[in-house]
């Protein structure tokens, strides 16, 4: 274990206890088990990442025209004639 793994561990351990979930790495991804075994000697552990999402205007015709926004007031300010307000959500598996 690494000086920066050991500092990591209790704030892992602390997110677990407090209702978080976290993930386990045994050298083939990140993966999700519950209940984790915290072997810290043969994988490595994390808090579980939450998906990025935010607000976007689009054009229908060109799913490649989003232009992201800081929040919906923002996006719904600066849609144009032709694009529309979205909310998106990074997916995870």
């Amino acid at each position: 274990m690494t000086r920066d793994e050991a500092r990591e561990a209790p704030k892992v351990l602390q997110h677990y206890a407090d209702g978080g979930d976290v993930q386990c790495n045994y050298g083939g991804g990140w993966t999700g088990v519950e209940p984790p075994i915290f072997n810290f000697h043969n994988a490595l552990y994390r808090i579980k990442p939450k998906p990025a999402e935010g607000w976007g205007t689009i054009t229908d015709s060109d799913p490649d025209s989003l232009v992201g926004w800081e929040s919906r007031a923002r996006a719904e300010l600066r849609a144009v004639p032709g694009r529309r307000v979205i909310h998106w959500r990074e997916v995870t598996e």
